[in-house]
């Protein structure tokens, strides 16, 4: 396990604080916030204002899904090969991401939620490969993993209240239209920080990117680790795990407004607090995970992943409902020790195909998860979909502990030989 070393953050620090990388940052977080505000309306005018199900919720959001899944492999590829145009590109990407909140409250109808979801689809996936993209061209990468979390855990911290907020003001307003045009304007607002980003920082390291590739390639020759179609085979199994966890977020996302308005209950409070507390702990664990072994935090999440459905299926009070919710975003942070426990057992030259990876079984499960979920809901109920999440977490977690055995086991063979 690496030691951790403030001195090689600290050597990186002053890029972590350079005009680019803090525009992109709070570029990045509005993006989210109007994202995740978008996404509290969003399913509460599906099911309550158009009259549509949850199953037809469910076929929405997976197509949503599939739509940004298709968008990401050529999104990355125009964000790296045209480099002096992608400031231009982000600028035009954010306007019609803006336009796409309000497509939701003026194609008031069937055929116009399939046209919102494939709109929103494509702008949200490219925006969200930009952001992480630029903010890796802007810092240093000895501060890289202090940047990724600051980046990723201070959104989260900000965006905590977006998606309750979201519905919230579709209950209070009763219709979608407020909301959106609020969910429009966070949006506008992300552009002026893009226009002040510094264009030409963008293309300095194309030389630098250049010569990696080369040491990539000799790289992989050497290497015992292998990769099929592009997918790191040492993540994998990890990726899925991390996908099937997913399952649960996406109920969250997309369905637990309506089944809290269904108990006359209130999401936007424990929510606000827990999506805060989750943040916070996204920030810690990027940095524990050096100096502590990941699967153990894994362990603790995943833990609180099967806890929390199994305590939401019987939950008929406020004071139940806010419990299982603040376990659920506490334990939440599953993602970030995956993604580092990979990382530490690849090679350099697979670093790239591990973080596809991990993406691919996110994007994967959720295709399947929000459609999944919407005909359970309208078939056995929302506390029997509950039960057979919390069935699912009992046994990932399990699974996890025999994988966290095994590979354990493994390397200190490898270590021996």
């Amino acid at each position: 396990m690496s030691k951790f070393s403030w001195r090689e953050v600290g050597s990186g620090f002053k890029t972590i604080v350079s005009r680019n990388a803090l525009l992109i940052m709070g570029f990045y977080t509005l993006n989210m916030y109007s994202t995740y505000f978008k996404n509290g309306f969003r399913s509460l005018a599906v099911l309550n204002e158009v009259g549509l199900s949850a199953t037809i919720l469910g076929m929405l959001t997976s197509f949503f899904l599939i739509i940004g899944l298709v968008t990401r492999t050529p999104a990355g590829t125009l964000v790296d090969r045209r480099q002096d145009k992608v400031k231009g590109i982000l600028i035009v990407a954010s306007v019609l991401k803006a336009i796409s909140c309000l497509m939701y409250t003026y194609l008031n109808n069937e055929v116009g939620m399939w046209i919102s979801f494939f709109f929103d689809g494509v702008v949200w996936s490219f925006v969200g490969v930009a952001s992480p993209a630029l903010l890796a061209k802007s810092v240093d990468k000895k501060a890289m993993g202090s940047a990724y979390a600051i980046f990723e855990g201070g959104m989260t911290v900000i965006t905590a209240s977006a998606r309750p907020l979201g519905a919230e003001l579709f209950n209070r307003f009763g219709a979608s239209l407020v909301p959106a045009w609020i969910a429009f304007g966070i949006q506008i607002v992300s552009v002026v920080l893009v226009l002040a980003m510094d264009g030409s920082k963008f293309q300095k390291n194309v030389n630098e990117i250049q010569e990696k590739v080369a040491e990539k390639s000799v790289e992989k020759k050497h290497s015992k680790r292998r990769s099929f179609l592009g997918l790191s085979m040492v993540a994998l199994p990890l990726a899925l795990l991390n996908g099937a966890q997913y399952i649960m977020y996406n109920m969250d996302a997309n369905f637990m407004p309506d089944f809290a308005n269904s108990l006359g209950l209130d999401y936007l409070g424990p929510a606000t607090l827990g999506g805060t507390i989750f943040g916070v702990l996204s920030i810690v664990v990027g940095f524990v995970c050096d100096f502590m072994n990941p699967a153990v935090l894994i362990v603790v999440s995943f833990a609180g992943q099967a806890v929390a459905p199994f305590l939401l299926a019987t939950a008929h009070e406020q004071g139940a409902f806010s419990t299982a919710i603040m376990i659920y975003f506490i334990t939440r942070y599953y993602t970030m020790p995956l993604k580092i426990m990979a990382m530490k057992r690849a090679p350099a030259s697979e670093q790239g195909a591990v973080s596809g990876t991990i993406l691919f079984g996110q994007d994967l499960f959720s295709i399947v998860a929000t459609t999944l979920c919407g005909a359970m809901i309208d078939n056995i109920g929302y506390s029997s979909t509950f039960y057979f999440l919390a069935a699912l977490g009992a046994a990932l977690l399990v699974i996890f502990i025999v994988y966290a055995v095994r590979d354990n086991a493994r390397t200190k063979r490898e270590r021996l030989s």
